[in-house]
């Protein structure tokens, strides 16, 4: 077989699992959902599909150049978010909805592009296969719901590590900057350029974070309209405790605080919520810890794939808004812990398996299909499911750590 005929098969095939996929997979959301608006309800509260575009981005896009600009309940995002989207709002709400509609479909498409073929180099096959782990990812099922942002800050993120991994240092930071402008927490991955020991990463992300964030909206709504805003919304957010009495979070404190409710049938002592706290703290110490010492592993693709994902997991242990949405990174931080056990750990089978077996348990835990086991999102959100597959993964990227200490020293 020629090289051209082999390859014209590989795409085939291909192709034809992509198809395959696709159809067992929208089949199974017909047979649970029937409708469009079936998946609305089931997957989250409120019946009104992207609610958080329409209740929160939308208004703020139409008032944002009015001055002063003030911004609009539930709005918790930059003055730079709200000039980037200022366009959509001056459409009527529907073809508004649509434009949005599409960015989110881009975003999504983006985000697997990125992550299968730029940062990964998944094969067409394995690239199917991730797109079917994506499109069945109740994270980015919720973020589809919302109309939320977190599938671009993600994308952003891992285009950043992508970027950093083929040298291109100021891109890198450029883009994670990009993402920490709109959303700050993002710029929790400013870690991975640290243990990179990538300065120019981190200088760029700086002055890009800067430029973003503070200099375009200032040159536009004046310095002190600016100031005004970002500090209303920093003011909104210090003082709300939205996310501890909402069962949807899946910040640890909060989850910790429903589990014993759930078992001891009595609201957690108020030491209990800061001993959490202090062990999410504790937890993501550990995390940049572990991705430094990945760092200093043997030189192989998996050492880069591990330490992003081990910053990015930390996330729920520090972020007190951690809503189901900010976990769309998980999919690509699955799939690089089961290429990493693919690819670089057959030696060490049975170390393997267990990371694998652990990873393959995160992927159904977020999956829609266990969702689904559940009487609804209400209990599946309340038990801290996907805080679950995000600790569970954390561990699957520890004994991959181990793993990647051992090649070290047996090469």
């Amino acid at each position: 077989m020629t090289a051209d005929a082999a390859m014209v098969r590989r795409r085939r095939s291909a192709w034809l699992t992509a198809v395959a996929l696709s159809a067992a997979i929208f089949g199974y959301y017909w047979l649970e959902w029937r409708t469009f608006q079936g998946f609305v309800d089931a997957v989250d509260h409120h019946p009104q599909f992207m609610q958080d575009f329409v209740g929160h981005y939308y208004p703020m896009a139409q008032q944002i150049l009015r001055m002063p600009p003030t911004p609009v309940g539930g709005y918790y995002y930059t003055s730079f978010f709200a000039l980037v989207i200022s366009p959509v709002g001056r459409l009527s709400l529907p073809p508004a909805m649509t434009a949005w509609a599409v960015c989110q479909v881009i975003c999504l498409v983006a985000f697997w592009a990125v992550s299968a073929r730029g940062l990964l180099k998944l094969t067409a096959v394995q690239s199917a296969w991730f797109a079917a782990l994506c499109m069945t990812s109740y994270p980015l099922l919720n973020n589809l719901k919302w109309g939320q942002v977190s599938v671009l800050l993600t994308m952003l993120s891992v285009a950043a590590v992508a970027a950093r991994d083929r040298r291109h240092s100021i891109g890198a930071g450029i883009l994670l900057g990009l993402a920490a402008a709109i959303k700050f927490y993002p710029g929790l991955l400013a870690v991975y350029f640290i243990v990179k020991r990538d300065v120019r990463a981190c200088v760029s992300f700086a002055i890009a974070g800067a430029i973003f964030y503070c200099a375009i909206p200032a040159a536009i709504l004046g310095w002190h309209n600016w100031f005004e805003f970002e500090n209303t919304i920093l003011n909104t957010v210090s003082q709300t405790n939205l996310a501890l009495r909402d069962p949807n979070s899946q910040y640890l404190t909060h989850v910790g605080l429903r589990w014993f409710a759930s078992v001891a049938h009595h609201p957690a002592p108020a030491m209990a919520g800061h001993a959490l706290t202090v062990a999410g703290f504790i937890v993501a110490a550990g995390s940049v810890v572990l991705a430094w010492f990945i760092q200093r592993g043997v030189q192989s693709p998996a050492r880069d794939w591990l330490s992003m994902s081990a910053v990015l997991l930390a996330t729920p242990f520090l972020v007190k808004t951690s809503w189901p949405h900010y976990f769309v990174y998980l999919p690509v931080c699955q799939a690089a812990v089961l290429s990493a056990c693919t690819a670089g750990f057959q030696s060490i089978r049975g170390a393997g398996r267990i990371a694998a077996a652990l990873c393959i348990a995160s992927i159904l835990i977020s999956s829609v299909f266990v969702l689904n086991l559940f009487p609804g999102y209400g209990p599946y959100n309340a038990d801290g499911m996907v805080f679950v597959a995000n600790a569970v993964l954390l561990v699957a990227v520890v004994l991959g750590s181990k793993l990647t200490g051992t090649l070290r020293a047996t090469s």
